[in-house]
C-alpha cells in the first residue's frame, strides 16, 4: 500500500474509498454521527471510531500517518451559535 490515512469526519465512506482506490491505506477513521458509522461500516467493512468534535482530537493520540483528511463541510461539529473560517493549517470554530 501507499501511504497511510486517517479521516477525520469520514461520513458513509466515499472519502476512504477514493483514498483506497488511489493505492492508500486508511488505518483510522472518525465520525460523528451514529447512522453514517453504521453505514461506513456496511460500505467499508472496517471498524470507525465515534468522534463528538474533531476539533477536540488531540492529533498526538492519533496513529501514525503521511495524511490527515479532515471534511471541511462537516457543519454537525460544530454546536449552534459558531461559525467556521479556515485559518491556512486548520479549520478553526469560532464563537460568535
Amino acid at each position: 500500500m501507499g501511504n497511510r490515512v486517517v479521516i477525520l469526519g469520514a461520513g458513509i465512506g466515499a472519502m476512504t474509498i477514493g483514498f483506497q482506490r488511489a493505492g492508500c491505506e486508511v488505518i483510522a477513521a472518525y465520525e460523528k454521527d451514529k447512522n453514517a458509522i453504521e453505514i461506513y461500516k456496511k460500505n467499508i467493512g472496517s471498524e470507525i471510531f465515534p468522534c463528538e468534535n474533531i476539533l477536540n482530537i488531540d492529533f498526538k493520540t492519533l496513529p501514525d500517518s503521511e495524511i490527515i483528511a479532515v471534511n471541511l463541510l462537516e457543519n454537525s461539529y460544530f454546536p449552534i451559535g459558531q461559525y467556521k473560517r479556515w485559518d491556512g493549517d486548520f479549520l478553526v470554530g469560532i464563537k460568535k
